[in-house]
């Protein structure tokens, strides 16, 4: 599964210079509603004093793939931000807004509100309350094969509703 993955994913699409991890005050992603989701980030990540930098908890070809979303779903240029925080790989809408996130090696979080939730546990999503409150997990490995499709669905319907309930 993991060679599909890695072929469904362009490899010049993200160049590793744009994927080291920054702290978010370092960013304009200032927006109230990442309070909460970046001190989650902040309170479980590691300052690697050796390289100036957060260790990365998200795998670089997991990144690639949250940033693939953006062309594979038609959201881009100024409608979205992809930048790497407290080690982690984000996506934020144009108001600044973290709306997806990816972690690990098969970890892909979606801002969604309790009214998506049904729908998304039927495609496979699940609650884990490690996490703050309003993200779901949606685990590669328990989607089956339609994983690209579930992905790119969720992916649309989070950054639409980044926008119209701009929390």
């Amino acid at each position: 599964m993991l060679r599909q993955i890695r072929g469904r994913w362009k490899r010049n699409s993200v160049h590793s210079a744009d994927l080291q991890p920054v702290d978010a005050a370092t960013l304009q992603l200032t927006h109230g509603g990442n309070v909460e989701i970046f001190d989650f980030f902040r309170r479980n990540s590691s300052w690697n004093a050796n390289v100036g930098m957060y260790d990365r908890l998200t795998r670089t070809d997991l990144a690639e793939g949250l940033d693939d979303l953006i062309t594979k779903t038609g959201i881009g240029g100024k409608s979205v931000k992809a930048e790497t925080v407290y080690g982690r790989r984000i996506i934020a809408n144009s108001n600044g807004l973290v709306f997806a996130w990816a972690a690990g090696t098969w970890d892909f979080f979606f801002r969604l509100p309790n009214e998506r939730t049904d729908a998304a546990y039927r495609d496979g999503a699940r609650l884990d309350l490690t996490y703050p409150p309003g993200w779901l997990n949606f685990y590669l490995l328990r989607l089956g094969d339609e994983w690209p499709a579930i992905l790119e669905h969720w992916f649309k319907i989070s950054y639409q509703d980044s926008l119209n309930n701009d929390r």
